[in-house]
């Protein structure tokens, strides 16, 4: 009886010691896929050693972990933005500035309403890397990754997928228009041959503050044109440490961090998609009641 007793208490240390939590102690971390994905990690995958004791310590005092209710509407002010922390800061952390542990601190208060995992001095892609995966705990909401190259110690990319309808009201296209302006490139891409539901997928990248934003859009037919009224089914952000990446169609089909976007001759300026120009287009939609988005189909059948 003893010993089964025993046995149950190394067990039961054992599973306590296994959450993760950003604090300076040694312990050890799934390991990553080789490319800089936010696709949640394997629990099944072979663990790795966390090289803590390379990051500072940390001097401050631990955030508060929200209920669902309060983690959903940080999430949502994270999103939108405040006065101190606009794209490309976002949740107080901006890449080539924010320093790691920094950054794992504030992510904290995710505990509440998310998935946190994060290694350090993994194998990225591009060397050796930091990164940290969020994942809201119904999986289909939203989930995030963050990486930093390991030598340097500060975050160096931001990626986020929301699907979450009221997470998606927080960064609306008619918002981001507003906030920042003009994007300096937009594309645009639909297939309406292919079966099933219909989708607009608008590209806006805005170099100067060194990020990217994908939404795909319902949309439907409708006398041999494409028509989305503004429903946004999902959004990506992606948010670079410098502009160089973002500066022309081939720097984003050639960066790691943005290759997976696929912009090739399948997308179309906003000239060819819409028949108008980039001056036009913001000022049409960028109003409050904006205008249904609306595309010829030949333009999209060759």
């Amino acid at each position: 009886m003893k010993k089964n007793t025993l046995v149950f208490l190394m067990f039961l240390m054992v599973a306590c010691s296994s959450r993760v939590t950003p604090t300076n102690e040694p312990t050890t971390a799934l390991l990553s896929t080789k490319t800089p994905t936010i696709t949640v990690v394997s629990p099944t995958m072979t663990n790795t050693p966390i090289h803590r004791e390379t990051l500072p310590p940390a001097t401050w005092t631990p955030l508060p972990t929200f209920n669902p209710d309060e983690g959903a509407q940080i999430l949502r002010t994270w999103l939108h933005g405040t006065n101190d922390c606009y794209l490309p800061c976002w949740a107080g952390i901006t890449p080539g500035k924010t320093q790691w542990d920094m950054a794992m601190h504030s992510l904290q208060p995710l505990e509440g309403i998310a998935k946190l995992r994060f290694a350090l001095n993994d194998d990225c892609i591009f060397g050796k890397c930091n990164w940290i995966s969020w994942s809201l705990l119904n999986l289909a909401d939203g989930h995030g990754y963050i990486d930093g190259k390991y030598q340097e110690n500060k975050v160096n990319f931001i990626q986020l997928e929301i699907s979450e309808s009221d997470l998606v009201k927080s960064l609306s296209l008619e918002y981001v228009l507003r906030q920042y302006g003009k994007p300096t490139l937009l594309f645009f891409s639909t297939e309406p041959d292919l079966p099933g539901e219909l989708f607009l997928e608008l590209i806006l990248v805005y170099p100067d503050q060194q990020f990217v934003i994908k939404y795909s859009k319902y949309a439907k037919l409708s006398n041999n044109e494409v028509v989305s009224c503004g429903q946004d089914s999902y959004i990506e952000l992606i948010i670079l440490d410098n502009k160089e990446q973002l500066i022309s169609v081939d720097s984003l089909a050639n960066a790691v961090e943005t290759e997976h976007l696929h912009i090739d001759v399948w997308h179309k300026s906003v000239e060819e998609s819409l028949g108008m120009n980039m001056d036009t287009f913001y000022e049409t939609f960028s109003k409050e009641n904006a205008p249904c988005i609306t595309t010829p189909i030949n333009v999209w059948r060759q």
